[in-house]
């Protein structure tokens, strides 16, 4: 009998061939979308790469202020009115708590011998170009911000000060020794920050967070007037000490 002859263009399994042939061209659309997803990935991170690099740089914070004594200080307690501070897993209310350490620390610096200037002396909105206005028309003084900080998560706990620009830095330091004896919460240090309120005041700023209102240990301690004095105390003792420095 003579060998049977294969043809290259026919199969005795029409079925096999057919699955055979239908999974390279599944295999094939998907190699494809696979370069084609990696191609259009590179062209959009190039796209963003590109759109980043001409983003300008935010501009450096100007003030003319200079290191010498002062002996008026401006106090802000932050939020109030409608804007009542924190988030909605405060355990307090920042507005009130703010007001209550800054009415004490207005006393406290009386006490010390300054002239104090309150942003608010009571529950009212205070929009944040008008307390940096108000701190800069008194040229040479000291601008304190008081605020407590929040967080999503509970365990977060301790406080920090905030500062613009470098010349600020020896305030905030000073500040935050005293106000970090307040508390066995953690010391979270000395930040650079942006915010209005330091950004746009003409004189040496700052902003202390004086502990997490969403924390238990910290908002407990936060609701006796005890502590709320004690800290009232270490942000006066920090500006006397900064104050005597320049000296």
């Amino acid at each position: 009998m003579a060998p049977r002859i294969f043809s290259p263009r026919f199969c005795d399994f029409p079925n096999a061939c057919y699955r055979r042939r239908d999974l390279i061209l599944k295999r094939g659309f998907f190699i494809l979308l696979a370069l084609l997803v990696s191609v259009l990935s590179a062209e959009a991170k190039s796209r963003r790469s590109a759109k980043k690099s001409r983003t300008p740089s935010p501009p450096a914070i100007q003030k003319n202020y200079s290191n010498t004594p002062f002996s008026t200080v401006v106090v802000d307690a932050g939020h109030g009115g409608r804007d009542d501070g924190g988030i909605p897993q405060n355990l307090l209310s920042e507005k009130q708590a703010t007001l209550d350490v800054a009415l004490r620390l207005d006393k406290e610096l009386k006490k010390a011998g300054f002239k104090t200037v309150l942003t608010r002396r009571k529950d009212v909105f205070i929009p944040l170009d008008s307390r940096a206005a108000i701190a800069n028309s008194h040229p040479g003084a000291v601008f304190v911000s008081i605020h407590f900080d929040s967080s999503p998560k509970r365990t977060p706990r301790g406080v920090d000060v905030h500062y613009a620009t470098p010349g600020e830095a020896p305030l905030a330091a000073t500040i935050l020794r005293h106000l970090a004896k307040t508390t066995d919460g953690t010391n979270r240090g000395i930040k650079r920050a942006r915010f209005c309120v330091l950004r746009k005041t003409r004189s040496r700023a700052v902003l202390a967070e004086c502990g997490f209102l969403t924390n238990r240990t910290d908002a407990d301690m936060v609701r006796k007037a005890s502590y709320r004095q004690k800290l009232a105390k270490a942000l006066c003792t920090g500006i006397v000490e900064y104050r005597n420095t320049l000296r």
